[in-house]
């Protein structure tokens, strides 16, 4: 055998098995008029092809506020910060969850708190200190917590946070652990 024709082989293989990862959908109607889709075959069922032109898309009503650069014009009447996570945490989640805390210096029944992710507001403006943010990406975000009158007027803004996520990646194996080890 040549040289390199075990390489093709693997070549080949691989083409045939990657063209198998396309798979035929189905489309039937039970009884009750329930559509139902498949990638099995059966009596009655029909072909379905994707448009390729299809295309989810998601759009987030996010509310308007202004964010002015520093509140130093201003007296300083209320002052807020993040309490949790603090500054340089990793947070170790493989779901990318995790819960911002703030406090404020002065409670006011009135303002309201606006939590931005990397610059981007979180939710809507909201009475408790508390965001629970899920399937937060992996790697550095600044987090920084906006307080805000009625109107979204802000009235103060806490120090940034930078905290670190890091999320296992699925292409890591869990370890077993050895059934011939004896731990004490």
């Amino acid at each position: 055998m040549h040289k390199g024709s075990g390489w093709l082989f693997c070549l080949l293989i691989a083409l045939g098995l990657s063209f198998s990862a396309f798979a035929t959908i189905y489309k039937w109607v039970d009884k009750n008029g329930k559509v139902h889709y498949t990638d099995q075959p059966r009596r009655g069922a029909e072909v379905v092809k994707p448009k390729s032109n299809t295309e989810n898309s998601i759009t987030f009503i996010t509310p308007k506020v202004t964010v002015p650069k520093s509140l130093d014009a201003a007296p300083i009447e209320h002052s807020v910060k993040i309490i949790s996570p603090s500054d340089q945490q990793t947070i170790r989640d493989n779901n990318g969850n995790f819960t911002v805390t703030a406090s404020t210096s002065t409670p006011d029944r009135h303002l309201r708190y606006i939590l931005l992710l990397d610059g981007t507001p979180v939710g809507q403006p909201q009475k408790a200190a508390a965001f629970s943010l899920q399937n937060v990406d992996r790697g550095e975000h600044k987090l920084q917590m906006v307080l805000v009158k009625s109107n979204n007027k802000p009235v103060a803004i806490s120090p940034l946070v930078t905290v670190y996520v890091h999320r296992a990646s699925v292409l890591l194996k869990p370890k077993t652990p050895n059934r011939n080890t004896v731990t004490q």
